[in-house]
């Protein structure tokens, strides 16, 4: 269902979905292929990219499926990658109590801080794979192996997601 505040038309819903899936599908490629993730972070007008608001969206992400995430806070050996993340996420928070620092963070802390993030997404990532693997399987029917059910996608195909662009100009599509 499409909500009438965040979207004007059904247009515009797909047009989002089509997007979050493009980004979903390159981060995922990052991964598989064994790469660096780099989080995408805005920039300010002095360049400083402070890596707050990617911060704050990748809590929100993991509030919204709080239970799968709940084993991963409360364990002491692997939460550690999560600790860059949430100084970063409630750097500005209104309660202090929830603030890491009492002062802002320097230059050189918010840098080491968003290396961590990049390390930490990728222990993270390490971590939930048995359970990508396990979801995996029961949704395959027990099967552990791959085979692709449909011919391949082409490159000049039409999108898989239903835009009506081609596969290599829109989900194909390699994004910065």
């Amino acid at each position: 269902m499409i909500d009438d505040e965040a979207f004007d038309n059904q247009e515009q819903f797909q047009e989002f979905l089509s997007l979050l899936m493009r980004h979903r599908n390159s981060v995922g490629r990052i991964f598989e292929e064994e790469e660096i993730f780099i989080p995408l972070l805005f920039v300010d007008e002095e360049g400083t990219a402070h890596g707050n608001d990617w911060a704050r969206g990748f809590m929100r992400g993991t509030h919204m499926h709080h239970e799968s995430w709940k084993e991963l806070v409360k364990d002491e050996e692997h939460a550690g990658p999560l600790v860059p993340i949430m100084a970063l996420a409630y750097e500005h928070d209104p309660d202090p109590e929830m603030r890491p620092y009492k002062d802002e963070i320097s230059a050189e802390r918010r840098e080491k801080l968003i290396l961590g993030v990049a390390a930490g997404v990728t222990a993270i990532h390490e971590y939930f794979g048995p359970e990508r693997r396990r979801i995996a399987a029961e949704l395959g029917g027990g099967r552990t192996s791959y085979r692709q059910a449909e011919r391949k996608i082409g490159r000049n195909d039409p999108c898989g997601c239903g835009s009506g662009k081609k596969y290599k100009h829109c989900c194909g599509k390699a994004t910065l």
